[in-house]
């Protein structure tokens, strides 16, 4: 080949060959450019990062107080409420000016106590006084040291109930605790029935005589001879019924709710009059009968 075609083409091949150097190397550049921007880009984009300062404030504890809450008061309701029925109850006779007490001798002047109306059917023992029983079931304590005063002979309520003999039978002493509930039978509390009492009153030199089925007429007759009854009833001479009770012995007897003792003191035609505790009252004596008949017509007389 002549030396001018070697020349020639040695310098195209040259050219041809820095061509393809330079497109190359542009391409590369161009390939790396847009990196390195990228690169920069997200380094200058990066924050920086901030330093937070918090300030811690301690608060002292405080105890959890209740505060009272206002709350609705219900309102009162209107609740039926029975009505107490009424019960019969004796009025207490009106007194007139009191008479002191003297012991009476031994045969009380019937001319100063009589209360004849004319009829020849009337009478009352004026100079007699009573008294509140101390406790709840001496009844017949009280209205015992009320008829022994009577008679001149003065004796403690306290004593002479503690003085009375104890048993599961009426008839034979004092049941329970007298300071029990009043209303029960035996062997609850109950009290004491006329014999028990007539034989202690007898210790204190008195003539005390316990009967039992005494009739009017008989009650009239001590009444007239000034000589008061202690009578065995039930309530404030209240109606009532017998109930039978046998003993821990098995001896049977009558017994009855709220027995209660008190004095007879007077009559008249159609009544009778008793001193109950403290106060005096006046029954029908139908009524007086019906009260005093439940536990078989018990009395104490002179």
């Amino acid at each position: 080949m002549p030396k001018i075609f070697k020349f020639a083409f040695s310098t195209l091949l040259l050219s041809v060959v820095g061509f393809i150097i330079t497109s190359q190397s542009v391409l590369i550049f161009n390939l790396i450019q847009p990196v390195s921007v990228l690169f920069q880009s997200t380094a200058s984009n990066t924050p920086k990062p901030e330093i937070i300062y918090v300030t811690l404030t301690y608060t002292p504890f405080l105890p959890v107080t209740n505060t009272p809450t206002n709350t609705s008061t219900p309102s009162p309701t209107n609740t039926w409420t029975p009505t107490p029925t009424s019960t019969e109850t004796a009025t207490p006779l009106p007194s007139s000016t009191p008479i002191p007490y003297v012991a009476p001798t031994a045969e009380p002047n019937s001319q100063d106590t009589s209360t004849n109306d004319g009829s020849g059917d009337s009478y009352r023992i004026w100079n007699i006084s009573g008294h509140g029983q101390y406790m709840p079931l001496s009844c017949e304590a009280s209205a015992a040291v009320d008829w022994a005063n009577y008679y001149g002979v003065s004796i403690n309520e306290y004593e002479f109930q503690d003085s009375l003999p104890k048993s599961d039978n009426p008839d034979n002493g004092f049941v329970g605790d007298v300071y029990g509930v009043w209303g029960q039978t035996p062997p609850n509390p109950y009290g004491v029935h006329s014999e028990p009492v007539a034989q202690l009153l007898r210790s204190y030199g008195l003539n005390a005589n316990a009967h039992r089925w005494m009739t009017l007429d008989s009650l009239k007759a001590s009444i007239r001879s000034n000589n008061p009854v202690i009578a065995w009833v039930v309530g404030n001479v209240w109606s009532g019924y017998p109930i039978s009770y046998t003993d821990s012995n098995g001896v049977t007897t009558t017994v009855a709710k709220y027995q209660h003792a008190l004095l007879v003191i007077g009559y008249s035609e159609n009544t009778i009059t008793v001193q109950n505790g403290a106060g005096v009252y006046e029954y029908s004596t139908d009524k007086f009968l019906s009260s005093w008949s439940v536990l078989e017509y018990q009395g104490i007389t002179n």
